[in-house]
């Protein structure tokens, strides 16, 4: 599968993408694209890997199951993390003022997409 060329479309399909990553749930990157240079995306995945372990520990305690998306804001940035098929995630980061509308309805599209081939 290529998803380098598939996180490259992802990212050109949403109004202020910075980069996209299909990632294991340890946050070790399968494949990572960024519109930026200076972004250290290596960093970003193993903080996101961290807070999804724990929103999920959380999760467990209230006995609501797991978690299936994830979205957080900051004041330089948006991320959003979409669960794909077991034991991956796809994790999208924006501007924030990117639509974050429709990086959710592209995330879904594409996480739907790689749980059924991987």
């Amino acid at each position: 599968m290529e998803f380098q060329r598939l996180l490259t479309q992802l990212l050109e399909r949403i109004d202020g993408a910075l980069a996209a990553s299909f990632c294991g749930a340890d946050g070790i990157k399968v494949e990572t694209v960024t519109f930026r240079e200076d972004l250290e995306t290596a960093e970003i995945e193993v903080h996101i890997a961290t807070m999804l372990k724990i929103v999920n520990r959380v999760m467990g305690s209230l006995e609501v199951g797991e978690i299936r998306a994830f979205l957080f804001e900051a004041e330089k940035m948006v991320g959003l993390l979409e669960k794909c098929g077991k034991g991956y995630f796809i994790a999208v980061l924006l501007k924030p003022e990117g639509n974050i509308g429709r990086a959710r309805f592209e995330l879904r599209k594409l996480s739907e997409k790689l749980a059924e081939e991987t």
